[in-house]
């Protein structure tokens, strides 16, 4: 390093070899050193954070973003007891069934900003919406794209995955499920394995909770008539 800004700064050759020769032996010189040596050491620490935060799914990453800033969100109604407001910057893609009686939510597949995911909504009596939880999904798998905050549907969008209601055997539980339709069936109603995530829906918060999707089948909703095979 100090090799370097030696040579950067006319230190190496004689004092007549240059019109500017840097002081080692100044104190304001070591400052500068050790202020480069700092910045290079915090630039290099919070970019190992933001990766480390993405791959274990920390809350921290999340509130980040501007899908996940969505949840505890009130959202009034339009019209009291007559018409839902809206959710600021969130354009849904389609509700999503929670197989239950007892739980008071429902899902909503969409996207806000670059971010595509899913929301649990709490809907009171007067249409007074309340966000409860939230999840961002890996763009790469859904079936549109985001460019510049605008939806981009891909052109085999019925093959790809969306958040659909689940069921597994032997559970009561309200499940849903990042789901896609079986092949050859893209055109018809369905109950389909391909699931690649699915979470419970908790019957006390209304919060999600990740669980292994094997064993699911999750049902597709957007073909015409049910599959006879």
């Amino acid at each position: 390093m100090i090799s370097l800004l030696r040579k950067l700064f006319g230190r190496e050759g004689s004092i007549e070899s240059g019109p500017f020769i840097f002081d080692f032996t100044n104190i304001q010189c070591w400052m500068f050193v050790v202020l480069i040596l700092l910045t290079i050491i915090s630039n290099q620490t919070n970019a190992d954070t933001t990766r480390d935060s993405i791959a274990s799914g920390s809350t921290d990453y999340k509130i980040k973003s501007d899908l996940m800033a969505l949840v505890g969100m009130k959202i009034p109604p339009a019209i009291p007891y007559k018409k839902q407001g809206k959710i600021p910057g969130w354009f849904s893609q389609g509700s999503i069934y929670i197989g239950s009686s007892t739980i008071k939510v429902y899902g909503e597949n969409g996207y806000i900003g670059n971010e595509g995911g899913l929301v649990l909504i709490y809907l009171d009596n007067d249409k007074t919406r309340t966000i409860v939880d939230a999840r961002v999904l890996p763009l790469d798998l859904l079936r549109f794209n985001i460019k510049d905050g605008k939806r981009i549907w891909h052109k085999d969008a019925k093959e790809r995955f969306s958040v659909e209601s689940c069921k597994k055997p032997g559970s009561e539980d309200a499940i849903i499920g990042l789901m896609r339709p079986e092949h050859g069936k893209e055109g018809c109603l369905h109950y389909s394995k391909q699931v690649k995530m699915a979470w419970r829906v908790n019957g006390s918060t209304g919060k999600l909770e990740e669980i292994s999707p094997k064993g699911l089948s999750c049902f597709f909703p957007n073909g015409e008539d049910e599959c006879y095979n």
